[in-house]
């Protein structure tokens, strides 16, 4: 006996309740895979935990919220020169990746403060600080332009995958290949098999999460999972 499940929602929780409940062979032991995912890669780089760029002089400072989005380096860059400019046109920065080192460096005749809750510093690897004007800095750290390494999808009801050394119900993870707008399909050909924990089914939840364990925004796109359950 076996079992496919198909999940669909628009957030990154996907839950449903069973009733009644799936009761499975007490004297058989299950084991349960990802058949498929598929959603669209609206995943942004850039949210309000990352967007705040600070700039100005000592007697007024200015604040500009990035839009929520997927951006490359080159058109967050474009999209700060232009804010800048639309706030105060006399204003100059210059922001340069070296791909060498794939750190940036940025000088400007502005104050840029990078010691703001959620500033976009870590985006372009400075740590909190304040960079005054007409001087040349260089980041601390690489650009950090991927805010997702990784794709995981979490199982409730799954056992035996670890992260960090620490147990969890990770059943799968990739990172996909499709640049962001495009239509996701994972479907792994040789699908690994987790141990099933419970023996009924009274609900089972998926998670789609990154490499920190933290819930993925897919910007209320659909997202459809199936999973099958199999006796070992």
């Amino acid at each position: 006996m076996s079992f496919s499940f198909t999940l669909t929602g628009n957030s990154s929780i996907l839950s449903y309740d069973f009733n009644p409940p799936i009761y499975l062979d007490e004297n058989t032991d299950y084991e349960i895979g990802l058949v498929s995912f598929n959603s669209f890669n609206t995943i942004p780089n850039i949210d309000n935990t990352n967007n705040i760029f600070v700039w100005g002089e000592k007697n007024k400072m200015n604040i500009f919220k990035v839009p929520t989005g997927a951006y490359e380096l080159d058109e967050l860059i474009r999209v700060l020169k232009e804010h800048m400019n639309d706030i105060d046109k006399n204003s100059e920065i210059k922001i340069v990746p070296d791909l060498n080192t794939s750190k940036i460096s940025i000088s400007s005749n502005r104050i840029i403060s990078f010691n703001n809750t959620n500033s976009i510093a870590e985006v372009f690897g400075f740590g909190a600080k304040r960079l005054e004007p007409h001087k040349t800095y260089i980041s601390d750290h690489p650009v950090k332009i991927l805010k997702v390494n990784s794709i995981g999808i979490d199982c409730s009801i799954a056992a035996g995958s670890y992260l960090n050394g620490k147990p969890v119900h990770i059943i799968h993870q990739f990172f996909p290949t499709v640049p962001s707008g495009y239509k996701i399909v994972e479907s792994p050909q040789n699908i690994l098999y987790y141990p099933v924990s419970v023996k009924t089914i009274n609900n089972l939840t998926i998670k789609i999460i990154d490499q920190s364990r933290n819930l993925i925004n897919f910007r209320k796109e659909e997202i459809t999972v199936t999973l099958h359950i199999r006796k070992v």
